[in-house]
């Protein structure tokens, strides 16, 4: 979490009156940290009053809870998250992502685009800021989300193990028909 992004957030939460961020990361329980997220906030004019910054919780229970309290998640860039983002979605949290350039910041896309909330997905810093802000003026398109995330990852090929297995294998077994051919085996099995 640096400038970059911390600016996009703010713009988001500028457009959004009365919203406030949510930032949730193990460090965050010493001073240190937190004075720093709130000195990132306040150089992109984001009072403290508008931050709850949360430290690690006691257990998977609670941490599970806290997406209670979350209307919109914001998938961080250039680095996406990938367990966070996958939680927030199971936990049927819309997380607007944005699609980079390198694979740490495409995951946030693979994985909303793996389960079909492909309207989540922002080719662009300003795409993403638009789709946020949008989406938090929508209560029912947040109360859609809400209902239908948590079936659409499990209906989803994220798991559904057997079928990344053959598709796993499937590749596989190109990549070893592209090797051979490349040796002049032919065309094996």
């Amino acid at each position: 979490v640096g400038p970059a992004l911390v600016a996009r957030w703010a713009e988001i939460l500028s457009a959004v009156p009365g919203s406030r961020m949510i930032v949730k990361a193990p460090p965050l329980v010493d001073p240190g940290p937190r004075e720093h997220v709130t000195s990132l906030f306040a150089d992109a004019g984001i009072g403290a009053e508008r931050l709850l910054l949360v430290g690690r919780l006691p257990n998977i229970e609670e941490h599970l809870a806290f997406y209670e309290q979350v209307d919109i998640a914001l998938d961080s860039f250039p680095y996406n998250g990938t367990t966070t983002t996958c939680e927030a979605l199971w936990m049927g949290v819309p997380t607007i992502v944005f699609t980079g350039d390198a694979h740490v910041s495409r995951v946030g896309a693979s994985l909303c685009h793996a389960i079909g909330a492909t309207d989540l997905v922002a080719e662009d810093a300003a795409g993403y800021v638009a789709k946020a802000i949008a989406l938090a003026g929508d209560p029912a398109a947040r109360a859609r989300w809400r209902a239908e995330l948590r079936g659409m990852m499990t209906a989803s090929r994220l798991l559904d193990p057997p079928a990344f297995t053959r598709t796993l294998e499937a590749a596989f077994r190109e990549a070893w028909r592209t090797w051979c051919r490349g040796r002049g085996f032919g065309n094996p099995r």
